[in-house]
């Protein structure tokens, strides 16, 4: 059998090492763990404050070609804290349910640099492509959709879904299932007790609501709270398309609301950067313990850190 040596220092193996495949001997492979754990406390550090800039990365660099480390290996050594790294700062980001194009282009650069595999963030990438779909129709960007019902010639259709009307009655409260579809003219409501055509100029306020979206109407049919199943989509389409054609009406909703960076820090310190009911460590998001549409403040002791599962869990018992 050939005699193997180590891969740093050049020293032959012992008869136990030849016969385990290690590629490193005993001391250097002491030296070794003892500089990844140097590597990681550096990157700790330096992502204490929520942002590893250019210049720290490139102590990182500088460490692990001075001690011989393969910048991959050194990646491989610190991928649980990087990913926990990336979900914060993805959770800072879109706390205000929006994300800028410099905080897209700064996530991306981080996930290259820290060799994290594309599957390990896959769900932050379609959550970044959600934020920037809601981000497009508040810019007027609709999406066109094909529709079976009956539109106008010009009128274009640009969002259809399930929904149930609450109907509030005298003496009790009856749910009625059916389909919304908006379009560049009106919002069509389609049930089987019947339906109506509401004009974007009869809206006077879009709230959003956990489960759904309530209309406030300049008339009394059609008023009232929808179940849908992606509020923020339909609110968010419903208060542009009548922006574009009124410009007169007010948007109530949880994607209005803002978090200061300094709660943000405060909040994910003190809650260990995972949910406060599972321990979940992904999809993560700063949540209102009294809800900020009834008046919750954005403050440390009223905002926790929920995964999406348990705040919908939330969503459904408010």
């Amino acid at each position: 059998m050939r005699t193997r040596i180590c891969q740093v220092c050049g020293r032959p193996f012992g008869l136990l090492r030849q016969i385990s495949g290690a590629r490193l001997c005993g001391q250097c492979s002491a030296d070794r763990q003892s500089n990844l754990d140097g590597f990681r406390n550096l990157f700790l550090r330096a992502t204490a404050d929520n942002y590893l800039d250019g210049a720290e990365w490139q102590r990182l660099v500088e460490f692990a070609q001075q001690k011989r480390i393969p910048l991959e290996t050194a990646c491989q050594h610190i991928a649980r804290d990087a990913l926990s790294y990336v979900e914060r700062l993805f959770a800072f980001a879109r706390a205000d349910r929006q994300i800028t194009p410099d905080e897209v282009a700064t996530l991306e650069w981080t996930q290259q640099a820290l060799m994290l595999p594309p599957q390990a963030v896959a769900h932050i990438r379609q959550e970044i492509n959600y934020l920037q779909f809601l981000a497009d129709v508040r810019a007027g960007r609709l999406p066109t959709i094909k529709t079976a019902a009956a539109i106008e010639a010009g009128e274009v259709a640009h969002y259809e879904c399930p929904a149930t009307y609450r109907r509030v009655l005298k003496v009790s409260v009856r749910d009625e299932p059916g389909r919304l579809l908006a379009t560049s003219k009106r919002l069509i409501f389609s049930a089987h007790m019947g339906g109506w055509d509401i004009p974007h100029s009869k809206i006077v306020r879009v709230e959003q609501h956990h489960r759904g979206v309530y209309l406030e109407l300049s008339r009394r049919s059609g008023n009232g709270l929808y179940f849908v199943e992606y509020p923020e989509v339909v609110a968010t389409m419903i208060y542009t398309l009548v922006q574009l054609n009124t410009r007169q009406i007010t948007l109530k909703a949880e994607m209005a609301r803002h978090i200061p960076h300094d709660v943000k820090i405060a909040v994910w310190n003190r809650d260990g950067g995972c949910c406060v009911q599972c321990r979940a460590q992904d999809y993560l998001e700063f949540d209102h313990i009294i809800p900020f549409s009834k008046g919750g403040a954005s403050t440390v002791n009223n905002v926790q850190l929920l995964c999406r599962r348990c705040n919908l869990s939330k969503a459904d018992r408010l």
